[in-house]
């Protein structure tokens, strides 16, 4: 009897259990649906909502629903070990690049085969607290000033992403977008990381510009093939692990693009158009800019380019190799020096880009203009991987040439 009466009560309490887990779950559906009712519809101007929605006790600046969990493991580094350049050659690939970051005349280099596997190092490098942060699905790196508001944050991989971007979670449990260093939940929300000056070189460059430079070291205190990409071949493959909430236009989703944000206005330089132009003269947020392909760091440089209050514009002769500017005749290298002429020894003031694939740069700043490109009259196709760009010489516009 005894027995009977456990069995029954068991059962009375298996079935509670599963009431209430039914009930929870459809409590859950129902304030999803109603979230994703209320989203139909809204406006997402330079990539966020215009007004921050309540999900689940938190507020957010993008459609809740629309955060995917990434399921990688990829923890953050602290106060990570360095190597010296020979030390670091012994593992690092020639043609890998890595984010290079300088203070004080010291430069520290972060290879992708390292930042791949973890995304964010959290450093201080001379007395600099450095966020070193890279996306592996959107192949997009940045890096922040870790002090908020008086406060030293430690970033890590929140296992989450909105359009393909991994979210940063901070040791406060905000969430911020990695490719703009914006915060969309949390206490930090609508607040936006100071970004902090740095390049992206292959290690065979970096090596042999920064011989007594300071690598990040495989010696990580986790276990993992540094000699391999966590996603394989994805940086050259079709395929887009999660969902966009925006249709990719004007360029294929995997370009690389280096892109610039000012307020709110965005300028996309990318590497395909940019090497057979060498040379952009574009305007943002009533900024007059000068983009420069530079073919042995296979990279745009974006610079200022007015200087002693007049604005320059640039060309490149195919025929000569040489770039001049269009109002003094002197001649420059893409690093921003006049070689000749009467603007001989000036230098262009250097204006920090992110590197970024197209997709995901353009899922954040969907108003970005792209240089070469009309964009203004909304006709120009996604580009395919394989298709090319032809440059109209009299228009600058680019149409896809099969």
């Amino acid at each position: 009897m005894t027995i009977k009466k456990e069995q029954k009560n068991l059962l009375i309490g298996l079935g509670i259990f599963i009431l209430v887990i039914l009930i929870l779950t459809l409590i859950r559906t129902w304030r999803m649906s109603n979230v994703e009712k209320m989203m139909q519809g809204a406006e997402l101007p330079y990539g966020l909502l215009e007004e921050a929605v309540s999900y689940d006790g938190d507020s957010y600046l993008v459609p809740p629903t629309q955060i995917y969990e990434s399921g990688s493991e990829l923890p953050a580094l602290t106060n990570p070990d360095f190597d010296t350049v020979a030390q670091a050659d012994a593992y690092l690939a020639d043609d890998i690049p890595g984010v290079d970051v300088e203070v004080n005349g010291q430069h520290r280099f972060y290879s992708y085969q390292i930042l791949n596997w973890h995304e964010v190092v959290n450093d201080t490098f001379g007395e600099v607290d450095l966020a070193v942060t890279h996306c592996s699905f959107c192949k997009s790196s940045a890096v922040y000033d870790r002090n908020v508001d008086g406060k030293t944050l430690e970033f890590e991989n929140s296992g989450l992403v909105y359009n393909n971007n991994q979210l940063l979670e901070s040791n406060d449990e905000s969430l911020w977008i990695q490719l703009s260093g914006k915060a969309i939940s949390g206490k930090y929300l609508g607040e936006k990381l100071n970004a902090y000056q740095f390049n992206v070189l292959t290690w065979a460059q970096w090596s042999e510009h920064y011989p007594n430079g300071e690598v990040l070291s495989t010696d990580t205190g986790y276990v993992r093939d540094y000699g391999m990409h966590p996603n394989q071949n994805y940086d050259v493959a079709k395929t887009i692990y999660y969902p966009m909430n925006v249709d990719i236009k004007y360029m294929a989703a995997k370009w690389d693009i280096d892109g610039l944000a000012i307020n709110n206005d965005a300028i996309a330089f990318s590497d395909d158009i940019m090497k057979g132009m060498y040379a952009a003269n574009e305007v943002v947020d009533g900024m007059s800019i000068v983009g420069f392909w530079n073919e042995d760091l296979k990279q745009t440089f974006i610079y200022a380019s007015q200087v002693n209050d007049q604005v320059l514009t640039f060309s490149y002769d195919f025929n000569t190799q040489t770039m001049t500017d269009d109002q003094t005749g002197s001649t420059w290298n893409s690093n921003g020096l006049a070689l000749s002429g009467s603007l001989t020894g000036t230098q262009l003031t250097r204006i920090q880009t992110r590197p970024s694939f197209w997709m995901c740069w353009y899922a954040i700043y969907p108003q970005t203009q792209i240089a070469f490109i009309d964009t203004a009259s909304d006709n120009t196709d996604e580009a395919e991987q394989g298709s090319s760009l032809e440059i109209n010489s009299d228009t600058l516009n680019a149409t896809l040439k099969e």
